[in-house]
């Protein structure tokens, strides 16, 4: 298997969604970002909307792949699933 000369990563913050594409040798090519809308149901407390974020992750996912091959292109095969969780 050959190594991937691009990787996408996706950072679901709590105050936005970005996506960027990094080369193989580390270098970010292209980012972009949205901002996510926070609702405060009680003192002390934050939701979000899923929706939103998804919508959001889709959004920007399509605008850096636009942006470094226009479109999906060939060389985008392969995933690395990663998820962090906070208190």
């Amino acid at each position: 298997m050959s190594r991937p000369q691009r990787v996408l990563a996706i950072d679901q913050g709590t105050t936005s969604t970005r996506a960027i594409v990094f080369d193989a040798t580390a270098r970010a090519v292209a980012s972009a970002r949205r901002e996510l809308e926070q609702h405060y149901p009680a003192s002390g407390w934050v939701e979000h909307d899923a929706e939103d974020i998804w919508r959001d992750t889709l959004a920007t996912v399509r605008e850096v792949m636009e942006r470094v091959s226009g479109g999906v292109a060939a060389s985008w095969r392969s995933a690395s699933p990663i998820s962090a969780r906070r208190r």
